[in-house]
């Protein structure tokens, strides 16, 4: 209980929870009574004071709220209220004092990483290859660094960002003087899997064979031609399901081996 020294002193001491009762008291000083962290009271507007004294410094002189939160109060209009002085810490009513807000029981504190609780905060971790958002609340993937950042290839070249360097479609090479894809001549270059000859084409090659070879079925091995279809230009024809080889004299034969690969 303390003393409120005004031109008229009163005593005020509470009465009960809704009223503050104040009657005139000796005029003299009291050392004020140590302060007790407790549960604060929270009183009604109704109460009892002296002229030009509000009814918060009336209700603070008379004891309503000497016993001040462990961790911090608020003062209001209306009474006195716990509310703790640091950020990431909560009133515990029942307990009487300040305790620690777990930030990681909220999902959404943390998406997309690990969350580890500290002492009035919490920590967002996240896995490798993402950051953390500037919210701190989520994890972005991490922007990847392009070494080659602004170069580009021209006639429908693409850039390989692994190697910085411009890449064309299968049978073609990027010509960094031309600007341009150009043919790869596989033929000259001995990249032909020919077996006897080889032509180049655009993008690629084709295989053909010396007189008396035909090109077999893998369209790169040669043959020797068989004498009984060497002339009048024979070609296979599947008659009857019976592969056989047919002149341009009319004379039909069963079909050779090597005759079965020439067509036309």
């Amino acid at each position: 209980m303390k003393v409120l020294t005004l031109a008229v002193a009163f005593l005020c001491f509470l009465v009960v929870m809704d009223m503050v009762e104040c009657r005139r008291a000796r005029k003299r000083r009291r050392k004020p009574q140590p302060t007790v962290p407790t549960t604060p009271l929270i009183t009604t507007q109704k109460s009892t004071t002296s002229p030009g004294v509000s009814t918060t410094e009336a209700m603070v002189a008379a004891g309503a709220c000497h016993r001040i939160c462990e961790g911090g109060s608020f003062l209001q209009e209306d009474g006195c209220v716990c509310r703790c002085l640091r950020s990431g810490y909560q009133y515990n009513d029942q307990i009487g004092r300040c305790e620690d807000i777990d930030e990681c029981t909220d999902e959404f504190n943390c998406q997309g990483g690990e969350c580890t609780n500290t002492d009035g905060s919490y920590h967002c971790g996240c896995p490798r290859g993402y950051i953390l958002h500037a919210n701190g609340k989520l994890c972005k993937p991490e922007p990847r660094v392009i070494p080659c950042r602004g170069l580009t290839c021209l006639s429908g070249a693409s850039l390989d960002e692994d190697t910085c360097r411009c890449k064309c479609d299968r049978g073609l090479e990027y010509d960094y003087f031309s600007e341009e894809c150009i043919d790869i001549d596989e033929c000259a270059l001995g990249l032909d899997e020919c077996g006897q000859l080889c032509s180049n084409r655009i993008g690629g090659y084709r295989c053909f064979c010396l007189q008396d070879f035909r090109l077999n079925y893998d369209g790169v091995s040669c043959d020797p031609v068989d004498p009984d279809c060497k002339d009048n230009a024979p070609f296979c024809s599947d008659v009857a399901s019976t592969m056989e080889c047919l002149y341009n004299a009319g004379i039909r034969r069963m079909c050779p081996k090597s005759c079965r690969v020439c067509v036309g």
